[in-house]
């Protein structure tokens, strides 16, 4: 879940249900904010980003944000319209989910164990976003604890201190010709 490890913002009033699959649907919100609204019990249901960085709300996950509970994912990208959106996340708004969210909002939550890759050895690891995030040039990117190990990259190294390249490789050219 790319949502994990990210910090996000609600709006500042609540939106219809409709009204937030267009904002997600036409790419009118940026992928940090949660459009959210109150379903038939009257809890906060919202819309979070949950694709990679450079393919925002392709992907969104449906959060019950009063019980922090994940309702549904669904591939916006694959739905033609704003209307099949709306009869996808109007379908299990109201349901009890199957998975506790790790959502961070308002930097609230940065405790929580969430997955993340690792920017050099490309193994997935369980951190916090409050250890990843100065090291996060992507989201749900970080070092993982051999590399961070490797590199001595210790709870308090700043991110510029982290070598972009630490062991290059120098290979020389030969011609063919």
């Amino acid at each position: 879940m790319y949502y994990e490890s990210r910090d996000h913002t609600l709006t500042e009033e609540p939106v219809s249900l409709e009204e937030a699959c267009r904002l997600v649907k036409t790419g009118t919100i940026m992928s940090y904010r949660i459009p959210w609204w109150r379903n038939s019990a009257g809890q906060r249901v919202g819309l979070v980003d949950d694709s990679y960085i450079d393919c925002t709300f392709s992907e969104v996950a449906v959060i019950n944000l009063d019980t922090m509970r994940q309702l549904e994912s669904i591939t916006f990208a694959w739905c033609e319209t704003v209307e099949k959106c709306q009869t996808h996340v109007a379908a299990c708004q109201d349901s009890a989910g199957y998975r506790t969210a790790a959502l961070t909002i308002d930097g609230v939550g940065q405790e929580r164990t969430s997955t993340f890759t690792c920017s050099c050895c490309g193994t997935g690891f369980k951190s916090t976003l409050k250890l990843q995030r100065k090291y996060d040039q992507d989201s749900g990117y970080g070092y993982c604890d051999p590399c961070r190990a490797q590199f001595q990259l210790g709870e308090d190294t700043p991110a510029f201190d982290i070598p972009a390249d630490p062991t290059p490789v120098v290979t020389p050219f030969t011609s063919a010709l």
